[in-house]
């Protein structure tokens, strides 16, 4: 599953915001977007990807392509490997 892959993430690469976001919610996605204080329409702008695909992302229902996952990194600030598997 797309969670379990982000917690084992190494998290001594990732700001400690978004660290902790992952341990409180086991959520790594939410995690960078809220310690990026960022909406998800916000993110959606700021990543020029669709809205839907930013909820499908979040609610572990798709997973982003490699040009998503670089666009999402540069946006809420962590190395794209975070959103690859």
């Amino acid at each position: 599953m797309r969670s379990a892959s982000m917690k084992m993430l190494q998290t001594e690469t990732l700001p400690d915001a978004v660290a902790e976001g992952i341990e409180r919610h086991g959520n790594g996605f939410r995690a960078a977007r809220e310690a990026a204080g960022l909406t998800r329409e916000e993110l959606a702008e700021r990543s020029d990807i669709a809205l839907n695909r930013i909820l499908d992302f979040e609610a572990a229902r798709a997973a982003p392509e490699r040009p998503e996952a670089e666009a999402l990194a540069i946006a809420l600030g962590v190395p794209s490997s975070f959103f690859l598997e």
